[in-house]
């Protein structure tokens, strides 16, 4: 029986996913392998003469190789095969190969079975030189099989620091579209809060006649100033916006205490008081998440909501 020794010219990332199959051109017998991570190929117990040999990789359509080799009979047929590297130029693959250890269980069990088949021999019976040869290219296997084992996993187990890698950065693009997006969200929602607040304290103004020119001015500019800060950090933004709620609380309260009953229960007082409430309070944020759910509250205090009310307010 013959075998073949070959070697593939080629990347190890492209090497992990590729299959290389021979097939004899007159009995049609198929034996398919994978190549190790150094792209050599090893073959036992061929029958000497024309194979053919076919190496596809799963993310190229067309074969890349596809040619006719002879197995000699009496010795180990050795042959090397480059395949140009121009092939995989639009294939997207790791540069660091995974462990794959497929290729060295398998070649570690065709070597066993090949060895306990040359130990069936009983004293006196000759040993040919086609046993010699099985005999020494199944050693050969074997030592190529756990040399590959042993670069391929270490004590603790193999990583796949290019998955590690990859995984690290779509977290960091993860995070990065998050905060972004956050960040967007909030300064949008920013201004629909203060052209609600606007609103609302327009509204008032109009249902509390006796407020004073000054308590009107100091809302107002307090509003302005708000307005200003919509990209401010949400640390910055939430201190002035307490300071809104606080100032429309102080001045709406002294108002009150000389208005009508029908003024005090308005419903448009009563809201306005409500949001300048919930402004004031409420735990310090620090991140836009934490503004958002804030808003909420506020949103879920005020009478139709603060869209609806920044929409009037902008007609």
């Amino acid at each position: 029986m013959g075998s073949l020794n070959l070697q593939l010219g080629a990347e190890p990332a492209f090497l992990r996913d590729m299959k290389v199959s021979l097939v004899n051109q007159a009995t049609r017998e198929k034996r398919e392998v994978t190549p190790f991570l150094d792209g050599s190929v090893m073959v036992a117990n061929l029958v000497p003469g024309n194979w053919q040999i076919v190496a596809k990789h799963p993310n190229i359509i067309a074969d890349l190789v596809n040619r006719p080799i002879r197995v000699l009979p009496d010795r180990p047929t050795i042959t090397r095969i480059v395949i140009p590297a121009n092939i995989f130029g639009n294939i997207v693959v790791a540069d660091v190969a995974d462990a794959n250890l497929g290729p060295s269980q398998a070649k570690l069990a065709e070597a066993e079975t090949d060895a306990r088949d040359q130990a069936r021999k009983v004293a006196g019976q000759p040993i040919f030189a086609d046993d010699w040869n099985l005999l020494a290219a199944t050693l050969a296997d074997s030592a190529k099989a756990t040399g590959e084992l042993a670069r391929l996993v270490s004590p603790i187990g193999h990583d796949h620091p290019e998955l590690v890698a990859a995984i690290g950065d779509v977290q960091e693009n993860v995070q990065k579209f998050y905060d972004l997006f956050a960040r967007s969200l909030a300064e949008l929602q920013r201004q629909i809060e203060q052209l609600a607040l606007d609103s609302k304290v327009r509204g008032v103004i109009e249902k509390v006649p006796d407020l004073p020119p000054a308590s009107r001015k100091r809302m107002q500019d307090t509003i302005l100033d708000l307005q200003s800060s919509y990209q401010d950090s949400p640390a910055v933004y939430d201190r002035k916006k307490r300071r809104a709620g606080q100032v429309v609380q102080e001045e709406m309260a002294a108002a009150l205490l000389t208005a009508t009953p029908d003024v005090v229960d308005d419903i448009v007082v009563k809201d306005m008081m409500n949001v300048a409430e919930t402004l004031a309070s409420g735990p310090a944020v620090a991140s836009y998440s934490a503004e958002l759910k804030q808003r909420q509250r506020t949103e879920d205090r005020s009478k139709g909501g603060l869209f609806l009310a920044a929409m009037k307010g902008n007609r």
